[in-house]
């Protein structure tokens, strides 16, 4: 055990993912270089001692022997075999209490919430009680073999033991681990960067496309030893803690990155860890030698601790780590530049990459490894390519890699990969007419094939195939900052250029699934790639504070954000660009279903006032773990509402509210409250802002009054993590065609960035055709379709979030809509139902609008499609629904509802009930005189209420 032994918890360093770029041997076509970014943490000394074995926690005997993993003491179960802790947290303001130091083996963490959610459902840790100790955590069971403590020197906590049954091995190279994930992890410390980005904005547009970044996933780089073992976000440990204790377990991506002598090319991103060191602890590369001792430090204090938290998070938490971004590149190409060129150097680089690989892939089973390939415009050159692979090929370690990475902290254009019989460099109608031949760099005219990451990605395949049989690599490409792949006059530039814009959202969906996994953001956009030669203070970027002391040319070069008079300084790699994070989230891809914000146009003009022009943001953060952050923006996919990650069926359940009119029942319903207690006692995970229209006190009538209360419905709904439906509740909504898309524009500007807005733009029409196909006689503009085209090109405009139409008679006839749906992306189609009056025939309605053309009736349905129909199969969201009779009155019919909740249930469809409020009627939920505020008690509950709640929690718990 590790008793008597004072383990101290490193401070956390700042975030640092570094800046590193390459350039072409001399003689050559000048490439583009580049990528990642340096810590900012400095150098160590020549008197930092080199780790020993005794106090690495896999130490290693010799360079080449195998892993040593030292035991660790169990206190005994009394019920049966050894048991160990699976967390504790602090009894002391310390950082980490009395867990530094005790007698036993367990996680210290920061809170006793971190320490539940870490360990809460992990059956095989055990809580063993233990005198004068904090308390901890855990189910029981017998814990597995001993792993890893803490040694001094070394901080390691106690790692999650690993269930004693383990699945199947798969190899984990033949694994797309990005296509097999259930989500993708959010670093909270980058939320928090985004956060403090959004405070300081006076662009309303920027700052409603960077909350909508805050759910998007990034790598972590794991760039200086001290970012291994903490327990915060900032760290691998930390990181995967967070990650275990999510539901669904994210997939966390890393970069390993601190070799000896690190890139050796560039200032901006060089190491801690030297081959020899000068005397003020940077590396001196003209006496680097064998690198021995270099290498060993890399082999002690960085890797095997790394290794070592991996290993105890296999299995546990998804995990792809990118391998040493730029050094096999600067190996293969850069040997003319003494400090790559160096003996030391190239042991470094050969030796501490294979070791890296071959203890990551000893010691875990399921961690995907991908090796760092530059980009396009440095190794597309065919004797840069060429060397490189047989510099991978001399390591022997193709055995353990899923692949490469591609564009890591670059700027190159993702492009469109080209088939195989197209040549453009060679045929100049391929070159003029393909868009998989665009060459915003220019590459092409110095034969180089690269002129996009995928056309790279398919030369790499094509060579490592021809050099390494039966080796088939897969890629990942680096899209965080290349959205605008003509930004840069000169595309040798890698350092901070301006008018850059973040590139594809992270995605296992990419346009050539064969070769390539994932686009990710593996460079967080925001980050600093090098300083200015003037460092900017911490308050204020425009304001000089002294000289950078790993200043680079490449960070003064023409398109360098910093060499124009009217920008600002810029930080060191790794830290926070306030200055360019704006620009990079000017705006979004498309990819991003959430784009660029319009500014508010005016309503037309009138009795009514124009709304401020500000874009709303709640003023409280939901949970992760909410409704909105599990799935994100909803799409239409096929005949399935999906979740952002287009394959996930999505079935939401919740209330809807009472009509908004002014006076009526409804109205003082609308408020904070009233949200809170529907998610947090009815459980519900959607509302709906029903906003009355055309009827009296209505939208026509009180528009300021209506619209008011809708906006704090769907505020708090966005503060609590839910979805919400802004409804435009009317019969007759093409009568109104103006004022509608007049107010869906101003909704989409100040809401449509979030994932959580729906939009349902028709309630309930009745007679209204739902088109000219259906009903030859009417005008496009007389139909529900032509009314939906032109409300659907206004939010468009705007944002990409789902849009639900009505459907003809009440919402009923969905099957029409089948027959002509609308030609946009994104559209559900609404169904209505009353429990009380519906029933076989009007689901066989729904149905065959779902089924399209696979629909066949049964007894009692509606009949099929005609023989010259042709059909196509619907997505359907039941936006609202009773448990009594159409006209509001009646009994609860609990059999028919169950049977029309089992028909949801079967298409995967959502719905809300009608509806949350007191009329004195017998679909309302609450009793007359109930509380508005959401204060309700079993007293305060109709039947029908009594009834849904009972549903809608056990939707919840199942």
């Amino acid at each position: 055990g590790n008793a008597g032994v004072e383990v101290v918890v490193p401070t956390a360093s700042p975030v640092a993912a570094p800046t590193a770029r390459g350039t072409r041997p001399s003689g050559s076509p000048t490439p583009q270089s580049g990528t990642t970014g340096a810590p900012t943490s400095a150098a160590v000394p020549s008197a930092s001692p080199i780790a020993s074995p005794s106090t690495s926690p896999m130490a290693s005997p010799t360079a080449a022997g195998p892993v040593m993993e030292p035991t660790v003491e169990a206190t005994a179960s009394p019920s049966s075999g050894p048991a160990f802790f699976c967390c504790q947290w602090p009894q002391t303001g310390d950082v980490c209490g009395e867990c530094t130091s005790a007698d036993y083996t367990g996680y210290c963490t920061l809170s006793e919430s971190n320490c539940l959610g870490a360990c809460s459902g992990i059956e095989y840790c055990t809580v063993v009680a233990v005198p004068s100790a904090p308390p901890s955590r855990g189910a029981t069971t017998t814990a597995p073999s001993a792993r890893p403590t803490a040694t001094a020197g070394n901080p390691t906590a106690a790692p999650i033991p690993k269930p004693t049954s383990e699945p199947t091995i798969v190899d984990i190279t033949t694994r797309n681990v990005f296509a097999d994930a259930e989500a993708f992890y959010v670093n909270p410390t980058y939320t928090a960067n985004l956060e403090e980005t959004i405070a300081r904005t006076e662009d309303a547009t920027i700052a409603s496309n960077l909350e909508y970044m805050k759910s998007v996933p990034s790598a972590y780089w794991i760039d200086v030893k001290s970012k291994i073992q903490g327990n915060s976000t900032s760290d691998l440990r930390g990181i995967l803690l967070d990650a275990a204790s999510q539901n669904p377990v994210p997939l966390c991506v890393f970069l390993l990155y601190d070799l000896p002598n690190r890139d050796c090319n560039a200032h901006a991103s060089r190491g801690e860890i030297c081959c020899a060191y000068n005397s003020d602890g940077t590396c001196d590369y003209d006496n680097s030698g064998d690198c021995t001792e270099g290498i060993e430090e890399y082999k002690t204090t960085y890797v095997d601790p790394y290794v070592a938290v991996l290993r105890e998070f296999d299995g546990v938490v998804p995990i792809a780590v990118i391998v040493e971004p730029d050094s096999l590149p600067n190996f293969a190409t850069n040997s003319d530049n003494p400090n790559c060129g160096n003996q030391g150097t190239q042991n470094a680089y050969t030796q501490g990459i294979t070791y890296a690989v071959e203890q990551v892939a000893q010691h875990t089973d399921k961690v995907a490894l991908y090796l760092d390939a530059a980009h396009g415009g440095w190794l597309g050159w065919d004797s840069n390519l060429d060397s490189f692979v047989r510099s991978v090929a001399d390591l022997g370690i193709e055995d353990h890699l899923r692949g490469f990475a591609t564009n890591v902290a670059n700027y190159q254009d993702l492009g469109e990969p080209c088939a195989d019989d197209v040549d453009c460099l060679s045929d100049s109608t391929a070159r003029a007419n393909d868009p998989c031949c665009d060459d915003p760099c220019g590459l092409l005219d110095q034969w180089n094939e690269a002129n996009n990451e995928h056309n790279y990605a398919k030369l790499l395949s094509a060579a490592f195939r021809d050099a390494i049989p039966g080796f088939e690599p897969h890629f990942i490409i680096d899209t965080g900052r290349n959205g605008n792949p003509s930004a840069r006059t000169d595309c040798a530039t890698w350092c901070n250029p301006r008018d850059v814009l973040v590139g594809e959202w992270p995605s296992s969906e990419t346009l050539d699934p064969d070769i390539v996994d994932a686009y990710f953001w593996l460079k967080t956009p925001g980050e600093s790639d090098g300083c200015t030669e003037t460092l900017p203070s911490e308050s204020d970027e425009f304001v000089a504070d002294g000289t950078c002391p790993r200043y680079d040319e490449g960070c003064a070069a023409v398109d360098s954000i910093g060499t124009e008079s009217d920008e600002p300084y810029a930080p060191e790699a790794g830290q926070w660009f306030f200055y360019q994070m704006e620009t990079l989230a000017r705006e979004l891809p498309e990819s991003a279903r959430a784009p660029t914000l319009h500014p508010t146009t005016p309503r037309p003009t009138g009795d009514r006032p124009t709304p401020r022009p500000t874009a709303h943001r709640p003023s409280a953060t939901p949970s992760e773990a909410s409704p909105a952050a599990r799935w994100g923006a909803l799409q239409a996919s096929g005949n399935r509402v999906v979740a952002d990650d287009g394959t996930t069926p999505v079935q939401l359940t919740g209330m809807s509210l009472f009509w908004s009119n002014s006076w009526w029942e409804g109205a003082k319903f609308y408020n904070e409250g009233v949200v809170n207690a529907l998610v947090d006692d009815w459980m519900c995970n959607i509302v709906r802002a029903a906003m009355g229209v055309d009827e009296e006190s209505g939208y026509l009538d009180d528009p300021d009054g209506n619209e008011g209360r809708v906006r704090v419905v769907v505020e708090a709904a966005i503060a609590r993590g839910i979805y919400v439906i802004i409804d435009w509740h009317s019969h007759h909504a093409e009568d109104y065609l103006d004022e509608a898309k007049a107010f869906f524009e101003l909704m989409a500007t100040d809401y449509g960035a979030y994932p959580n807005v729906i939009f349902e733009i028709y309630n309930e029409p009745i007679d209204t055709p739902w088109s000219t196909v259906t009903d030859s006689s009417a005008t496009r503009l007389e139909t529900i379709k032509g009314y939906a085209e032109e409300v659907i090109d206004v939010i468009r405009a705007i944002s990409n979030n789902l849009i639900v139409v009505g459907t003809r008679f009440y919402s009923q006839h969905v099957w029409e809509a089948a027959l002509d749906p609308i030609d946009a992306e994104n559209i559900a189609y609404t169904s209505h139902f009353y429990a009380g009056t519906h029933g076989v025939w009007e689901r066989s309605l729904v149905r065959k609008g779902v089924l399209g053309p696979d629909y066949v009736a049964g007894d009692g349905e509606e009949g099929g499609w005609a023989d010259d129909e042709d059909p196509t199969a619907i997505p359907v969201f039941v936006t609202e629904w009773g448990t009594v009779d159409a006209d509001g009155g009646g009994d609860v019919d609990e059999d028919s509802t169950r049977e029309w909740l089992d028909f949801c249930d079967t298409y995967d469809m959502s719905h809300a009930n009608w509806a949350l409020d007191d009329k004195d009627e017998g679909s309302a939920a609450l009793v007359p005189g109930a509380d508005t505020e959401g204060d309700w008690s079993a007293s305060d509950y109709t039947d029908s209420g009594t009834f849904i709640r009972s549903i809608l929690i056990d939707y919840a718990s199942s």
